[in-house]
């Protein structure tokens, strides 16, 4: 059955409650100080009474970094590339504006959360930041690349990520 009208409207809005006091739980003391029981506490609802809207703690959480990597993947999709900027340091630029403007959200993405990416070489979901980053490398390589070979994946991959031989100090 299908919820439908005020029912479903009000479901809604109590979801979007308890993921409201996680996050600000999560404000108060990271991933750590979201308890179900806390949660359910300043909610003034009964623990059982949670688990109408989620299954655990690990449910709200996935609900969270979902939510947050599409507000992220948004804010670098959005971020503008003026004359003054290229499409690496725009997305760089949104980073840094998404950080200032949502820091919960942007700690449990980038800090609390562990990435589902099982390497690099794993394929990111085309609407995900990832996929953002790499595109924007890919423009900016393209236009300045030092050599025909260069692989955005890797100017986009984090500090510590293996070279490609193209960028080898022997050259």
């Amino acid at each position: 059955m299908v919820e439908t009208g005020g029912r479903a409207r009000r479901r809604s809005r109590t979801r979007q409650a308890i993921l409201d006091e996680a996050l600000v739980m999560m404000a108060e003391g990271g991933v750590e100080a979201l308890a179900w029981r806390e949660l359910a506490r300043r909610l003034d609802y009964s623990p059982a009474g949670l688990y109408r809207y989620f299954a655990n703690r690990e449910e709200i959480l996935c609900t969270l970094a979902a939510e947050s990597m599409a507000l992220l993947a948004e804010r670098l999709r959005t971020t503008p590339v003026t004359g003054a900027n290229d499409p690496l340091v725009a997305v760089g630029l949104g980073y840094l504006a998404f950080a200032r403007e949502q820091p919960v959200r942007f700690r449990l993405l980038l800090t609390e959360l562990p990435s589902t990416r099982g390497s690099r070489h794993e394929l990111a979901d085309a609407a995900s930041a990832s996929a953002t980053v790499v595109d924007a490398a890919r423009a900016a390589t393209t236009r300045t690349r030092p050599r025909p070979e260069g692989d955005a994946e890797w100017v986009a991959s984090p500090p510590g990520a293996p070279a490609p031989r193209w960028a080898s100090a022997a050259d």
